[in-house]
């Protein structure tokens, strides 16, 4: 008798956690009806590399930029998803001409909304996590901090704003519960304009681009997922 109870109890284990996981899927699944709602929340951290075109062209070297994205997205009617997001950058720049050295620092804080389109391999039948796949495109209105130094002078701050556009392509794959990995690919197209005085205490505007790709690994928190209707899965609960 004693030897039963042993395979007993794990089949009873066994029996709890495939209940667990038919009923935790079953509500996932209910949720995936709902055609429209917050989807989720997400963090990104990754790099940028914009072209700052007038000053490479003037030998400046710059540091590789680091870039951090928060964005929240809304299912519109799925598979299509808005995402609204706020980001900082910060990229460094400076140059070295005989006993003369000047540097640059700029700061974007961007806030964007982006249209998303979302496919997955996933269907109400899938036994393993699926990954998703997203494309798309967005706006961001971008807030620009820079600060000049250079051999023997005081430091020049100016601020400003400039809207840029860029492509998004991603995928993203579910790891615990409703949290996800992924990684995130974009293209910046766009430029600034600055202020530049010259020795005579001059002063003329100079058109520089910032357009570029940026690359992020993103966290996210999602409570409701796009699963295409392909046949029923699960009976009808009464």
């Amino acid at each position: 008798m004693k030897k039963l109870i042993l395979p007993i109890l794990v089949m009873l284990l066994i029996a709890s956690v495939a209940d667990a996981q038919s009923r935790n899927n079953y509500q996932r699944y209910r949720q995936s009806l709902q055609k429209t709602g917050f989807r989720g929340i997400g963090l990104g951290a990754g790099l940028y590399f914009p072209s700052m075109d007038y000053y490479s062209d003037s030998d400046y070297d710059f540091d590789i930029t680091p870039a951090f994205m928060l964005g929240q997205e809304f299912w519109l009617y799925k598979p299509l998803a808005a995402r609204l997001a706020v980001g900082y950058q910060k990229s460094s720049g400076s140059r070295t001409s005989g006993d003369f050295s000047e540097s640059q620092e700029i700061t974007f804080i961007p806030i964007s909304i982006d249209g998303l389109f979302y496919m997955t391999t996933a269907t109400r039948f899938s036994k393993t996590p699926q990954p998703s796949f997203y494309f798309g495109a967005g706006v961001e209105i971008t807030q620009l901090n820079l600060t000049y130094n250079s051999t023997g002078g005081s430091p020049q701050e100016l601020s400003g704003g400039t809207t840029l556009a860029h492509g998004i392509v991603g995928m993203e794959y579910p790891i615990a519960g409703n949290l996800k990995i992924g990684l995130e690919a974009q293209y910046v197209f766009g430029k600034y304009e600055q202020t530049f005085v010259t020795e005579g205490n001059n002063t003329y505007l100079q058109e520089i681009s910032v357009s570029g790709p940026k690359a992020f690994f993103s966290v996210k928190y999602v409570i409701s997922e796009y699963i295409p209707r392909r046949g029923r899965a699960f009976p009808r609960r009464r």
